[in-house]
């Protein structure tokens, strides 16, 4: 027994030190896999936030029981309608701008809660007409950037310009179309009060504290340069750790936003007068079919005070729940036939859901191309190796006794295989941020690369291959343990 115990052992100690020998160079062969992973993980990425993740930004900010409506904006077959009528013009026969009696209307909707005016509307000045001129160099910023990611592929320049809240602060947890998310302090609300980013303090060197008084340079309606004083009310979240990149467009300016407080507007008395009644006949007047189609909304000046309501092209509807957002869109679908709804129920059942169903295929099936492209390739080249030692291992794994314990290696070959080209995929992919992407116009399209959603598709994926190689590498054994057996049928 003792003879056999000790002869097992050293069996068990050749497979090791035979298996041994192509542990290292079957594992230099996820080098170029690395290679394939990261090219193609940046594609697929790319094209996910190009598409799926824009078009969902449209919707994400509104409230799960929010609904908006624009009377200009109709839904898409109806708009094309118009354009195949050689109609140019985006709103319905009934109105330019909503009036009092359709918010008060769908406000006595069952499950409404509020029907408000929204508006879109940003301003780049203050409430004295001053413009920001601020901008700070990338080699004056404090030395604590330097230790962000985001701090190589900075631009040489951080501009930031005022831009006001679109809408009121009681409004933004169901419509915040600027998608801020405030940090500390609150909301602008007196005229000189800013929301500055969460960086802001720091590289302007005024310390990590809010609501303090700070000197910014600016250019005043008269043209001149000069220091205007402003309290920072607050701090909203940015990125900045990982891009330095502002998302904010003013001009030809990327720009980081300083809130300046909601401005409410009242267009009316601009609405009202007769130069801007004449604007609107000449651009209704571009042909004869539209001139037709819009008699009702400018044929007269008195059928245009009708149809402008109270200036206000943005109805936003907050109903009761987001369980609620069924019925309420069934129930605006009646009174407003033809304008187009957005809210995030409609992202998937509305207008706009075969476009949404249309991109989440494409990026399924980009997914499933990029996953086959990795197992064609990861099992091709584990392959071609293991055939140099086909011989051998079909010997050991004919062998019931050492089969099992061939495929515990061999799982534990694949796996720590895949260890390596995942950690090596994700040092790669963070190289490549860092060096090349914000170098790009097309770093916007990767701005999610390391975000819980696009990390659990990575996951995903290098799961989805582990589980999908170890079977191969196991059924692989199998195969080479029938041939073992039949040779050695053949031999005796």
């Amino acid at each position: 027994m003792k003879l056999a115990s000790k002869a097992s052992s050293r069996q068990r100690t050749t497979v090791k030190m035979r298996l041994r020998l192509f542990i290292k160079p079957l594992l230099r062969l996820s080098l170029p896999q690395i290679l394939l992973f990261t090219t193609l993980l940046l594609v697929l990425l790319g094209i996910r936030q190009a598409t799926l993740t824009s078009f969902r930004e449209h919707f994400t900010v509104l409230a799960p029981n929010a609904i908006y409506l624009d009377a200009q904006t109709l839904k898409p077959h109806e708009q094309e309608r118009l354009n195949q009528r050689g109609i140019e013009v985006s709103t319905d026969r009934n109105r330019l701008f909503f009036a009092q009696r359709d918010y008060d209307q769908v406000r006595d909707l069952p499950l409404v809660k509020q029907a408000l005016p929204a508006e879109t509307t940003r301003y780049i000045l203050d409430a004295n007409g001053n413009e920001l001129q601020l901008s700070l160099a990338k080699n004056q910023l404090p030395p604590v950037f330097q230790r962000y990611r985001s701090f190589a592929t900075a631009p040489s320049q951080l501009n930031f310009g005022f831009q006001s809240l679109q809408v009121p602060p009681t409004q933004l947890k169901a419509y915040n179309p600027q998608n801020i998310q405030l940090i500390s302090g609150h909301y602008p609300s007196a005229a000189n009060e800013l929301l500055v980013p969460d960086f802001f303090n720091a590289a302007y060197d005024h310390g990590d504290r809010a609501a303090r008084s700070v000197q910014l340079p600016v250019l005043t309606a008269k043209g001149q340069r000069r220091m205007r004083t402003y309290q920072i009310s607050g701090t909203y979240r940015t990125d900045h750790r990982t891009s330095l990149w502002a998302e904010q467009q003013i001009g030809p300016k990327r720009v980081f936003a300083l809130y300046l407080p909601y401005h409410p507007e009242d267009p009316l008395k601009t609405l009202r007068t007769q130069a801007t009644y004449q604007n609107f006949r000449q651009s209704f007047a571009t042909n004869q079919a539209t001139k037709d189609y819009s008699q009702k909304l400018v044929g007269s000046y008195a059928a245009y005070l009708k149809s402008i309501g109270i200036g206000k092209t943005g109805m936003l509807i907050v109903t009761r729940d987001a369980a609620a957002v069924p019925k309420v869109s069934q129930q605006l679908a009646k009174l407003y036939p033809q304008y187009l709804q957005i809210s995030r129920y409609a992202q998937t059942h509305g207008e706009l859901a075969r476009t949404y169903w249309l991109l989440l295929l494409i990026v399924v099936v980009a997914t499933l191309l990029v996953m086959g492209a990795l197992l064609l390739s990861l099992i091709g080249s584990d392959r071609h190796y293991l055939r140099r030692y086909q011989a051998e291992l079909a010997s050991l794994a004919g062998l019931a006794s050492y089969r099992v314990q061939l495929k515990k290696i061999m799982t534990w070959l694949l796996v720590s295989q895949l260890t390596i080209i995942y950690l090596g995929t994700q040092g790669l992919l963070a190289l490549v941020q860092w060096q090349v992407l914000g170098r790009l116009r097309l770093s916007q399209y990767f701005t999610q690369l390391f975000t819980w959603s696009d990390q659990g598709l990575i996951a995903l994926i290098m799961l989805t291959i582990l589980i999908v190689v170890v079977c191969w590498g196991r059924s692989y054994l199998d195969r080479v343990g029938v041939s073992g057996r039949v040779d050695k049928e053949k031999t005796s």
